[in-house]
């Protein structure tokens, strides 16, 4: 039998392979968070409060937006195993050009900070450091987004550990940066819970950068096109679902 007509690898250890990764990636992920926490909660009850109201504001937008463009993930899937790699890359930069417009609602959204403040009964400190983290937060989500567009197309893929090692070392700078920003090292302000804001904005687009040299490597194209509704990734995971509909009810 000819190789590309083999069937998949299933077996538990092909499964852990890409699993292991993934599960990594997204205890790094977390760890980023989990350190904010301890670090502002060994500054004060309001740097800890202000950096948790940051946190929740940021992840329910940022959330809501990237599941959207999780609908690359699948997409992508189809065309690796089809071997249509170009494919791949085109999907890649229109999702890029929905990164860009749901930036223009999600950042707008997040600079509203007396509405957060308002809605999550902050004053005071803790209402000046959160409005602070949520600024830096706001100007991070379009490299955020973008990022998480590179993520889902590798473990569409199969290759998670590109995100596992790029997770893994955002994570062990983020401590460093966190006491530049939030101790005032090297001269700088002190900023409290407000500056682990700043490290979020600048690993986002660390990670961002590392994401992109990565793939640019690879035979992927990634042409720049303009938008296409027909190429938009969601799109096209919605004509996908809809066809699976059809032919498995028969309409």
């Amino acid at each position: 039998m000819p190789q590309n007509l083999l069937p998949p690898d299933i077996s538990f250890k092909a499964l852990l392979r890409l699993a292991g990764p993934i599960f990594v990636a997204n205890v790094a992920i977390i760890g980023s968070g989990t350190i904010d926490t301890i670090m502002g909660g060994q500054l004060g009850a309001e740097h800890l409060a202000a950096i948790a109201l940051g946190i929740a504001a940021t992840i329910s937008v940022l959330m809501g937006l990237v599941g959207i463009l999780q609908g690359l993930s699948p997409v992508a899937g189809h065309h690796y195993g089809a071997r249509k790699m170009t494919e791949i890359g085109i999907d890649l930069g229109q999702a890029m050009w929905l990164v860009l417009g749901f930036s223009l609602v999600g950042v707008p959204i997040l600079m509203a900070t007396d509405f957060w403040m308002e809605l999550g009964g902050a004053k005071g400190e803790v209402a000046r450091m959160a409005t602070q983290y949520m600024f830096w937060t706001a100007l991070a989500l379009p490299g955020s987004m973008a990022a998480r567009t590179f993520i889902a197309v590798n473990a569409a893929v199969s290759r998670p550990r590109v995100t596992m090692w790029v997770s893994l070392a955002m994570l062990a700078l983020k401590a460093p940066l966190n006491a530049v920003f939030m101790y005032g090292l090297f001269g700088l302000p002190a900023l409290g819970g407000g500056g682990a804001g700043i490290s979020f904005f600048i690993l986002t687009y660390l990670s961002l950068i590392a994401y992109w040299v990565i793939w640019n490597k690879d035979n992927f194209s990634t042409k720049d096109r303009k938008p296409s509704a027909r190429d938009l990734p969601c799109g096209r995971s919605h004509k996908n679902v809809q066809h699976g509909i059809c032919c498995f009810s028969g309409c």
